[in-house]
C-alpha cells in the first residue's frame, strides 16, 4: 500500500504503537504494509511439533536458525510472468472489501476468461480484490478505526478456502500468489487456511497488501493482463518477510 506523506495522521514519537516482538519506540512497519510472507512466517503441525517448509526447521529452532529466511530469496530475486486477475473491476465493485467476501474459484476463472488470460506453469498470480481501493477512499478517522482493530475482529475479502481452490493453486504451479488484501485469502478463515498449504507444504510465497491500482489501470488501458514482474526482497538472514520492491514491465 502506498505511503501518504501528506497525511495529517502521522504519529508523533510518543504515539508510536507497541509492536509485538519489537523494542520500545520502534517504528517498524513490515506487516501492516505491502509485503512478502516468507517460509518462516507460518508453520504446520506435524508429529507433535510445528515444522516449516521442507521440514528442515521446527518451532524450537526458529529463534537461533537462519534457514528458510529472506536471504535465500534476496540472493536471486523473484522474476517471472505476472498475471493480474482484476476481480474488483470484474465484479463491478459490488461488495464491501472489509467484509468476509470469499472470492469463489469459478469467478476467478471467469474473470481470467473475460480478460483473455490463459495460465501457464510458473506464473505469479496477482488478484485485485478492492481492499486498497477501499482503504484509499477512507478518511483519516476510518483508516485509524481500521488500523486499531485486533486480528480476531478483522473481516476482509480474499479467495475462498475450498478443496477446489487448493487444487487450482497447486495444479497451476504458480510461483507465487499475491493480493491487495491483508491475507490473500478471506478472513476470518473457513475450515482451514491456505497459508498452511502454500508456505510450509508447497513453498509458494504469498504477497499481501500490494498496491495494484496503477497496475490495474495500465492493464485495462492496454487490454493486457500479463507482464514481466520482478521483486527484490530484503537481504535479511532469517527474515520472515520483506517489502516486495516489485516492478511490472509491459
Amino acid at each position: 500500500m502506498k505511503f501518504d506523506p501528506n497525511s495529517r495522521a502521522l504519529p508523533k514519537r510518543s504515539e508510536l504503537p507497541a509492536i509485538p516482538g519489537a523494542p520500545d519506540g520502534a517504528a517498524w512497519f513490515w506487516g501492516p504494509n505491502d509485503e512478502w510472507d516468507g517460509f518462516r512466517h507460518v508453520g504446520l503441525k506435524f508429529n507433535n511439533d510445528i515444522i516449516f517448509y521442507n521440514g528442515e526447521l521446527t518451532m524450537d529452532e526458529v529463534p537461533n536458525a537462519k534457514y528458510g529466511g529472506m536471504q535465500a530469496w534476496a540472493e536471486h530475486g523473484i522474476a517471472g510472468r505476472g498475471v493480474l486477475i482484476d476481480y474488483w473491476d470484474y465484479a463491478g465493485k459490488s461488495y464491501d472489501p472489509i467484509t468476509t467476501h470469499r472470492i469463489p474459484l469459478k469467478d476467478v476463472q471467469a474473470c481470467a476468461k473475460a480478460q483473455g488470460v490463459e495460465f501457464q506453469y510458473g506464473d505469479l498470480l496477482l488478484i485485485r480484490s478492492g481492499f486498497v481501493d477501499h482503504y484509499d477512499r477512507l478518511d483519516e478517522k476510518g483508516r485509524k478505526q481500521l488500523g486499531t482493530l485486533q486480528i480476531p475482529d478483522h473481516t476482509f475479502v480474499g479467495v475462498e478456502q475450498t478443496e477446489e481452490m487448493l487444487d487450482f493453486l497447486h495444479d497451476n504451479y504458480f510461483s507465487a500468489v499475491i493480493g491487495d488484501a491483508p491475507a490473500f485469502e478471506a478472513w476470518p478463515r473457513a475450515e482451514f487456511n491456505l497459508h498452511q498449504y502454500l508456505l510450509p507444504r508447497w513453498g509458494v510465497p504469498i504477497g499481501e497488501m500490494w498496491n495494484l491500482e496503477r497496475l490495474a489501470e495500465t492493464c485495462k488501458r492496454k487490454k493486457q493482463y500479463t507482464f514481466f514482474i520482478t521483486s527484490a526482497p530484503a537481504n535479511v538472514p532469517g527474515g520472515i518477510g520483506s517489502h516486495p520492491n516489485a516492478v511490472a514491465i509491459f
